[in-house]
Formats: C-alpha cells, structure tokens, sequence
C-alpha cells in the first residue's frame, strides 16, 4: 500500500511548519504579492530552500503543491533560508521527489502553502488564503503529490496507462476486462490515499492549468490518469465478486491489497474502499467537466465538500470558494479570527437569500448535535447545518427529476442573523410517530435470505425480526390512510391525496429497487410483487403459493430481490422516524419527530420538511426538523390545483 499520510490537512493553526517569524518579510496586497520557493538542487541529506517574493499582477512563472501535509508531530529538518526549520515527513518526501526534478530542468519556482503562507499570522492567512484559486490557476503546472513508492505504484500507473485506450461505450472483451480487473484492485491504494479526502484538493485538482500526479518515481497527467479510473470504475465497479472473472483475475492480486479489504473467500470492498473508490470518480468527473467560467452555487460547493476533511472547520468553506460564482463569493469574508459557527452562519445567509438551487439544503442534516453544537452556542440556529460534523448528507433520499415549489418570496435574514423567515405551504401536523426500526448489522440483514431459503426447505413462513416489522408497518399505513375524515376536517379537501406506495418503495426513500433486483430480467421483476405478498404480508401460517414453487432459480431470485430490498430499507430507516399526520398521511420522517410538528413544503425546495413550532419572547417561531417523506404529497405539481383554490395558502415561516 501506498504510504499512509495522516488527514492532517491545510488550514490548521497547528503548522507542519515551525519556521522562527523573523522568516517572514511581511507581503504587499497591491500587486497580489506572494512568496515562491527555489529548491537547492544540492545532494546533502536535507533538503534546502530559499524564497522570494513575486507578484501575481506580473504573471510570473511558478508551479505548485498540491498534497496533505501529514501528521504534525512526525518531522523532518530542512533549510529554509538559511535556517533549519521542520516539516512534516511528507512534505520532506515531496521535496526530495521535487529536488530530483529541478535537476532534470522540470522545476524552477514553487508555491508551497506551508512554507510559502506565514501560518501564525491569522492576518495574512486571511489575505492569501482568498487568492489560492488565483495561485493553483496560475502556476504553470501543480503536482498532486500522493506520497512515497509502495510495492504497488509501479504495477498500478502501469495497469491503468494499459486500459487507457480500451473503448468505453462498449462490453470489454475478455482480455481487456482481464486488464480492467487487475487495474481496479491495484488501484484501491490511490483510492484510499488520504490525499482524496482533502477539501483543498478540490479546486487544486479543478484550477489547474496542467497538472502531473506523483507517487514516489511514477507520475501521470491528471487526465489521463482521471480518465482511467472513471474508466476502470464503470467497468468493474458492479462486478460479482463470486463470478470466474473476479476469482481468476483479483484473486492472485490479494497480496497487493491492505488484508482489512480482503475476506476469505474473495476481495470485500468495504464501505471505506467504496467511499474512496467514489470520491475519486466524482472528482474525476468535476475536473474533466468543470467550466472555470461558471463556477458553482455556494450550496451545491457546500454539499460536494461535506465530508472532506479540514483540520481547521473555517476550511469547510474557505476551502472550496475558489469554484464558486462570483456573486456568492463575493459575499463570503475570508476571517480565521472568527468562531467556525459565524462562518457557518455567514455562508448559509448568503445560501438562503440569494442562491436558487435551496432544494440542496434539504440534503443537510438538520437534527441537534449531542457535541459541538450545544457546547459552543445554544442559540445556533437549525437553518445553519453545523458544517464540523462528518457524513451530513442524506444521500439515500430519492428526488430525482421532482419538481420545484416555486411559489412564494425568496427567503430574508434577520439583521442580527437570528432568523431566516422562508415562504411556503403547510401540508399537515403531525399526530404521532415512533422510531422505525433498531438498525441491524450487515450480517443480520443477510440471515434474511438464509430464513427465506430455510422457509422453501420447512414450508413455513421465514420467521425474521426486519420481515415481521415491515409487515407491521405496511398494515399500520393501510389502516391509517383508510381512515374516514369528516368533510368539515381542516385537511378534508386533501384528503384524496392521501394514498399508499408500494412498500418497496416507501421504504426506500421513494426508490423503485426493483429495477435493480437480481437477475434483472422484466419477467423477474414483474414477479417481484408476488414475492413481496407471499413473504411479508400473508396472514397465512403457510405461505399459498410460493412455497409451493420449486423452480431454484426462483428461490435464489426470491431470496436475493428479497435480501437487497432489506438491505436497503434498512440503510434507509436509520436514524428515521414513522410518522402519521392528522388528516392521514404516512410518511418517513427524521428520528426525533414529535406530535405538533408541522410538515411544510418551503419555497424552492423539492420535498417537504418537518418543522417545530415554538413560542418564544419574538413571537411565534420554527427549528427544522428536517427532510420526510409522505405518501400523496411528494409529487409537489399535484399540490398547486389546491393551492390555487386557497386550501394550502401561501404562508411565511420564521425559523430560528
């Protein structure tokens, strides 16, 4: 495996540098000065350097680093200016990997953030840290530095230069899956690189007008190396692992692999490999896509960052601003003196009031932290997601293609900050909820097909805790929207809308799974209801027809759709509640939902949000709750005709 750098990133106050501030001439703002580096092509044992100051008005010629700076207690001497000072080990590995270049004439000047940005003068770092998209965009080449040689570097840029010009819209033959293959499993060590994981590495990667990826004695133009990865993702990505393909071809390259990513039997890639697997595909299709004449929304930037990593939380933002559109940008200030939460705070004001795309914000997770948040502040307002905590997107909600509330005023900020108020509908209150389920492990969720093979064999119903409890709610929903509403009832005119998806697809955040089922076949689809009848909802002590069916075929193809749907519904249901409002509707909602919340459907976004209401010294006010899912309503065009006849009118919700 490739060295492992530590997710120290750029940013921290906790410099990987030491250097004594007499170092450190102060830099002019006219003129966009910066300092630049020339490495010593010397070959003593440390490495030395020395800077000088440059401006960008002048357009000089540079390159730059792109890499993690790696653990800050595990150090290396250099010379720096005359002085020895220390970096971290990685830095001290780079700029040996550098040194060797400047002496092949590959190298003259470079900007290197640790070494280049005084990093105990918070004033500085405020002005510079504004011009780094300036900095990676202008340097004639940035090298993305992944670490020190491993076992595995060299076959791994061999392996994917190989597949480089394997067609890509169509089915590889034999000998270029083989080659596809070994590519996929010796490249899991780039995609575990800590380096990926950088929220820096963003507009680095995006900016630059060239840029070389380097590990160890190999390197290869980022496109062509992005390109390959995409290209080995799409390929093999989805491949069995019980299939000959992947025993003849991954098998023999276990010893390649780190063994926390190897089972007995075959390959496992865990959901830390697939994580890295991902995060380099979407970077690699951010860069090869990215116009630099655009630029992002401040949201959309938020929301792709969201689980990169920043030593210092005020990177959660400054980190990317390099790719947003001037108009937001614009109105973010750069400030390391501040608390993270008014950086937070600053960020989303401008997101609420000026952007467009607000049905991103409903992919944050609103719900109250039991750390940070009611340690730093109390009166943190819920419309601010805390950007410190990791894994905040809820992913596993479906809202492809759903329309967009449009109706209504764009959202104002209070002066003091305090409140946004956002137009919108309300839908409905809630009348009760409970949890959904207590999460099971993978290996609980796979005994689920075990019982309904094991049913086939007794020609008994599978006997499982997570079937027992999706039929419950299945007929929980089925008495609840059966309910009789009194035509004088407040939600009666809505009530027609009231109504009851099919569980596989309740249950998995609005996703039709079956599509996905194994084998996938119309045929075997099309019998995926009657499978779902037999298993879950039959009141039958035997099962009446399919137990009787003996084809194995069918019984694999029951077990597995039946296995996938759990597994999915039970990703899906974590940390979520079961909620029925008080006209009937039934939806999925965030787990600590109580009754009297309200369900809105708020002014640009795609899907409804749970609200709380509160009376306090301003009047009436609401926390988000958060995003749910309600059956009838999720399909907002079905909701303007009852707009339009003033039954759900237009209303302004302050939120704190």
């Amino acid at each position: 495996m490739m060295a492992d750098t530590t997710n120290t990133k750029r940013g921290t106050t906790e410099a990987s540098v030491q250097p004594s501030v007499s170092l450190y001439r102060p830099l002019s703002r006219a003129g966009r000065e910066i300092r630049v580096i020339c490495i010593h092509e010397d070959d003593n044992d440390t490495v030395s350097c020395s800077m000088k100051h440059v401006l960008l008005a002048d357009r000089p010629d540079f390159d730059a680093l792109s890499y993690t700076w790696g653990d800050p207690t595990i150090t290396k001497p250099i010379v720096f200016n005359g002085h020895t000072v220390n970096v971290t080990q990685n830095l001290d590995a780079a700029l040996r990997r550098l040194r060797l270049m400047k002496k092949n004439g590959k190298l003259k000047f470079i900007w290197i953030d640790a070494l280049c940005i005084n990093q105990t003068d918070l004033d500085e770092k405020s002005h510079q840290v504004p011009l780094m998209s300036e900095i990676y965009s202008s340097a004639e080449t940035v090298f993305a530095w992944l670490g020190p040689d491993s076992p595995s570097t060299g076959p791994c840029f061999n392996a994917l230069r190989e597949i480089r010009d394997i067609p890509n819209h169509q089915t590889p033959n034999e000998g270029d899956l083989r080659k596809l293959t070994r590519a996929y499993v010796l490249a899991t060590s780039i995609a575990l690189n800590p380096y990926w994981s950088r929220i820096w590495i963003v507009q680095e990667l995006v900016l630059a007008r060239r840029l070389i990826v380097v590990c160890g004695e190999s390197s290869e133009d980022i496109e062509n190396f992005l390109r390959s990865i995409v290209r080995v993702w799409d390929a093999v990505g989805d491949m069995d692992p019980r299939s000959e393909t992947w025993k003849q071809e991954v098998e023999p390259l276990k010893s390649w692999l780190d063994p926390r990513h190897c089972g007995d039997d075959a390959v496992v890639f865990d959901v830390e490999l697939w994580d890295g697997y991902q995060r380099v595909k979407s970077w690699a299709y951010l860069s090869l896509g990215h116009s630099r004449a655009d630029g992002l929304e401040l949201v959309a930037a938020l929301f792709l960052m969201i689980n990169h990593d920043a030593t210092n939380p005020l990177d959660k933002v400054y980190g990317l601003l390099g790719l947003v559109k001037n108009s937001s940008r614009q109105l973010v200030t750069i400030d390391y003196r501040i608390h993270p939460l008014e950086a937070f705070r600053n960020a989303f004001s401008v997101i609420w009031t000026c952007e467009d795309t607000l049905e991103i914000l409903a992919e944050f997770d609103y719900s109250p932290s039991t750390d940070v948040k009611q340690k730093d502040d109390k009166d943190y307002p819920s419309w601010v997601p805390d950007l410190r905590r990791q894994h905040l997107g809820n992913s596993d909600w479906d809202v492809d293609g759903a329309s967009i509330w449009t109706r209504g005023e764009r959202a104002t900020v209070s002066p003091d900050k305090k409140y946004i108020t956002s137009h919108g509908i309300l839908v409905d209150v809630v009348h009760l909820s409970g949890p959904t389920n207590v999460v099971y492990s993978h290996q609980q969720i796979h005994q689920v097909r075990q019982a309904i093979l094991q049913a086939y064999e007794t020609g008994t119903r599978p006997d499982h805790d997570f079937l027992r409890f999706i039929g419950a709610m299945h007929r929980i929903r089925q008495v609840a929207v059966d309910e009789p509403l009194e035509d004088d009832h407040p939600r009666a005119p809505v009530k027609h809308l009231r109504s009851i998806e099919p569980p596989w697809t309740f249950l998995s955040g609005g996703r039709d799974i079956t599509v996905k089922m194994s084998p996938t076949s119309a045929s075997s689809v099309e019998r995926f209801p009657e499978a779902w009848g037999e298993i879950f909802l039959g009141t039958d002590e035997r099962p009446r027809q399919l137990m009787k069916n003996t084809d194995p075929a069918w019984r694999e193809f029951v077990a597995d759709s039946i296995y996938s749907f759990c597994h999915e519904a039970n990703t899906f249901l974590e940390n979520k509640a079961f909620a029925v409002t008080k006209a009937g509707f039934v939806g999925i909602t965030p787990s600590d939902t109580k009754k009297g919340d309200v369900v809105v459907v708020l002014t640009r976004f795609v899907q409804p949000m749970i609200l709380r209401p509160h009376d306090g010294d301003d009047g009436r006010y609401y926390t988000i709750v958060g995003r749910a899912h309600l059956s009838g309503v999720m399909d907002l065009s079905k909701l303007e005709r009852f707009a339009d006849a003033g039954v759900l009118g237009d209303k302004a919700f302050k939120i704190g």
